[in-house]
């Protein structure tokens, strides 16, 4: 094998695995702030960062960028991006804190949500 093909296979093994990593790992996450009394609900393939962007207001967003509380509420892993961006888009519509207190309560909520946006 010639050494162009190796660093070839290499180099496509790397993007391959970059690609993976961005496009399955996602998690959706809620926050919640004690100072606002406010959930924030959001959507990361890398849920340690983003939370410490919001909390260093990285983000320009109006809610995040108001308080420095944010706690981790709840996360959960998805099975790639789309799954994510559609769990976050119908938790935003719920915006209600029974509905988060049940979603980290039972677990079955958790599934059945995951498996509703499949």
């Amino acid at each position: 094998m010639s050494t162009g093909f190796v660093l070839y296979i290499e180099l496509k093994t790397k993007l391959l695995s970059s690609f993976i990593c961005f496009y399955y790992m996602h998690f959706i996450y809620i926050l919640y702030s004690k100072t606002l009394n406010r959930f924030y609900v959001g959507e990361s393939a890398l849920v340690i960062t983003t939370i410490d962007q919001h909390l260093s207001k990285y983000f320009e967003n109006p809610i995040s960028f108001v308080a420095l509380d944010w706690e981790v509420y709840y996360k959960t892993e998805c099975i790639d991006k789309i799954q994510a961006l559609k769990i976050e888009q119908h938790l935003r519509k719920m915006k209600g804190v029974d509905y988060f207190e049940n979603l980290v309560r039972n677990s079955d909520s958790a599934e059945k949500l995951l498996n509703q946006y499949f």
